[in-house]
């Protein structure tokens, strides 16, 4: 929605300058139709945007100028240039000395030295510090016997403009034009008194200094299977993201306005690359870094491709940008496996990729309801428009609840791994050798359980029409899933046989997508939302500490570390209560002193199966399940409930979605964090908190805060944030 009314907001950003001299008289209007635009756009509010856009281009129409007087303009043959007036030289990045001395013998004068200087231009913002700064060449008044005359057709046949006194409409026009990306250097020879001279920065020749050369973000193939833009049978080729001027082989360029600036302003850039038709060779991860330093990337990023043995046309691989953190977007990249014998053929112009429309997230949502045994599900794809509403055939919630208890059964053993008391820091912690084989084999464990679940889901034609759309969305897009019946851990769905191929960790959907799963008609959830955002800020912290029992001689032990956690949230002004068992009790079941804040953290022993239940720790046994929540007064301010259990996976597809539906129903909270499988206590208690702070200092909405914990686990090889799952709109904020 809105690609042309983006693309607009985009314009008018980058053409504020010459914008604010043409709308000098209306610029008060054209802000606030501006911001009013930008709020429609990010609500989603398509009709207002659409309307917002044909007043702000109605207005910018009424008050054009013709850009045609600034260059055609002139004094008559033989006028003399007044006090304050000047020519404009229009030039390029390639002007030299002598051709600046050669037109300025055009003036019936000999060349004097035109000292550089930076020259404050008070006619565009009133004299204000954020005045914009134009490089000049002076004429120097005091040492000219008499002012410069003009021979007949000059300005016209030469490209020069004659201004007239500084603050003038034609001085800012053109003024504006240079202040426009892209545009043409201006060089001014002017008088002085006028203007205001600051200190000169500038290197001590007449020349204007070049321009950076323009720098593209591209692609390329290198090694001995490359053909060009192909790669032959069974090769070995590297697929090289890299910064730079556009070179002869490359494959695409992108870009985007938040690559732009980071190529400007330097920046961490991540690619997560998903081949379709090769494979990754010698081990490399799927997910690589580079610094932006300079207009370079460094490293350049490196994926080392392995062919598969079929002529493949279809053949490439899916990209996925990231920029400190933040999605940018996603992009296929044709590779095509070609005969081994293929002649290199390079396309006649590479492909260009607009990650501000081609790579932008899409959504979809799915919603299933219980029906006399059977299941309706209903699917709609918000950039498709594909949608339909279907009873399923062959699968029922009971069936559907058996496919998820085998598929738990199958990853039961991954937490389960001693390798997990040793990663007390599973961000910072790099995995031994040995520690890897052993996260090789989670992950094969993991994919082998989501191609079974796969299988199982899509045994059903309806059902599998629906999946395999989503299967075919943009990296980033947001999935909402909307269920009173059925509970299905879609972050771990992987679908591709792993005993056919080689494992790809990038192509489990948790790592592609950001899913949320609410109840069906919740009407109050935008209500809720609102007084979410203004409930009391920071957590409230209940941490059960009989957790640290069984990790003797680990350090820092998982429960404690929370404490320190804490400390340094309270440092960056993130408000952090903490309770023990018995306030942790009160706190839920509604007689607790202090109140809740937006964010209720709950680190405990968890039971699955029929015994569901959470243990905040304590004696006697301080168990609290979804039916002790009942009748209780509800929260205030509808926070977001975060049950990191260590294990609080039930072997139920429905255990899970009763808490929910008790904490979102009994005690009116927006919605539940949880786990969909046993979680192991030492990386659980790291994972809670990265999700805390990225959700709390407000850089991240509730979903993409676990999306980008999840992602950082991955990219060192660590699957347990798949674990997690979102019960809420995914896209809540905890700030403005």
């Amino acid at each position: 929605m809105g690609t042309s009314e983006t693309q607009l907001l985009r314009r008018l950003e980058l053409d504020e300058p010459r914008l604010q001299i043409r709308l000098k008289a209306v610029w008060a209007t054209f802000t606030a139709l501006r911001q009013a635009l930008r709020r429609a756009l990010e609500e989603g509010d398509e009709a207002a945007a659409r309307a917002l856009a044909a007043q702000i281009r109605a207005l910018i129409a009424g008050h054009q100028s013709s850009p045609r007087r600034l260059v055609v303009k002139g004094p008559k043959p033989g006028q003399a240039m007044r006090p304050g007036a000047g020519l404009v030289i229009l030039t390029d990045k390639s002007r030299t000395k002598p051709s600046l001395a050669l037109r300025n013998g055009k003036l019936n004068q000999a060349p004097r030295p035109a000292p550089r200087q930076i020259i404050h231009i008070p006619s565009i913002a009133g004299g204000s510090a954020a005045t914009p700064r134009i490089t000049i060449l002076t004429h120097d008044a005091s040492r000219a016997e008499a002012q410069p005359r003009l021979g007949k057709g000059f300005a016209v046949d030469h490209g020069f403009a004659y201004i007239e006194q500084a603050g003038s409409h034609t001085f800012d026009e053109l003024i504006a034009q240079a202040a426009r990306p892209g545009r043409r250097e201006l060089a001014f020879k002017v008088e002085l008194p006028k203007l205001e001279i600051a200190a000169p920065d500038l290197p001590p020749d007449d020349t204007q200094p070049s321009p950076p050369p323009p720098v593209d973000f591209q692609f390329r193939l290198e090694g001995s299977g490359a053909r060009g833009n192909a790669v032959a049978l069974g090769g070995e080729a590297d697929l090289v993201f890299f910064l730079g001027t556009l070179r002869a082989d490359s494959l695409a360029t992108a870009s985007g306005a938040q690559l732009d600036a980071a190529i400007e302003r330097g920046g961490d850039l991540g690619v997560m690359l998903v081949p379709v038709g090769y494979d990754l060779r010698d081990g490399t991860p799927c997910r690589q870094t580079a610094r932006i330093v300079a207009r370079q990337l460094a490293p350049e990023i490196r994926f080392p491709l392995k062919a598969g043995r079929l002529a493949n046309p279809a053949a490439g691989a899916w990209a996925y940008l990231d920029l400190d953190g933040v999605q940018l977007g996603s992009f296929f990249l044709e590779i095509p496996v070609v005969a081994a014998n293929a002649s290199v053929v390079l396309p006649a112009a590479p492909r260009h990729i607009d990650l501000d429309s081609d790579g932008q997230p899409v959504g979809a949502q799915l919603v299933f309801r219980g029906k006399g045994g059977a299941l309706n599900v209903s699917y709609a794809n918000s950039a498709s428009g594909f949608s339909d509403v279907r009873t399923l055939a062959t699968l029922a919630p009971a069936s559907v609840e058996q496919a998820v208890t085998a598929f738990k059964g199958s990853v039961d053993s991954v937490p389960g791994d001693a390798l997990w008391s040793y990663l007390t820091d599973p961000f910072q912690q790099p995995p031994t050798p040995n520690q890897q084989k052993s996260l090789d084999g989670m992950f094969l464990t993991i994919a082998r359980a989501g191609w079974d679940l796969w299988t199982s889901l899509t045994a059903d034609p309806d059902l599998a029409d629906f999946l395999h759309d989503i299967n075919s969305l943009p990296f980033n897009s947001r999935v909402a899933v909307v269920t009173d019946s059925v509970f299905i851990p879609w972050e771990m769905i992987y679908p591709e046989n792993p005993d056919a191929q080689a494992i790809k960790p990038a192509l489990l959907w948790g790592a592609r997508y950001l899913f949320h799963t609410t109840l069906p008609e919740d009407r109050n959830l935008i209500r809720d939302k609102k007084a979410h955002l203004a409930a009391a800020p920071g957590a409230s912290l209940c941490v059960n500490p009989a957790i640290d029992n069984d990790f003797a001689g680990v350090s820092p032990l998982p429960a404690a570390s929370h404490h320190a956690w804490a400390a340094q949230a309270r440092q960056q002004h993130i408000p952090c209560d903490e309770a023990d068992p018995a306030a942790a009790r009160a706190l839920l079941l509604g007689n607790s002193d202090e109140p809740a804040r937006k964010w209720i953290y709950l680190f405990c022993h968890g039971l699955g199966g029929a015994g569901n239940a959470i243990d905040l720790g304590g004696s006697p046994p301080n168990l609290v399940k979804p039916s002790s929540l009942a009748g209780t007064p509800p929260f205030d301010g509808r926070p977001i409930v975060f049950l990191n259990s260590c294990g609080s996976g039930a072997h139920s597809a429905l255990a899970l979605t009763n808490f929910y539906t008790a904490f979102r129903r009994d005690k009116q909270a927006l919605g539940l964090v949880a786990t969909s499988c046993p979680v192991p206590a030492t990386t659980a208690a790291a994972i809670g908190q990265r999700i805390s702070s990225l959700y709390l200092d407000g850089s991240h909405d509730l979903a993409s805060a676990v999306h980008t914990a999840r992602c950082e686990l991955m990219a060192r090889h660590i699957p347990i944030g798949l674990f997690y799952t979102v019960h809420a709109p995914g896209d809540v904020r905890a700030r403005a």
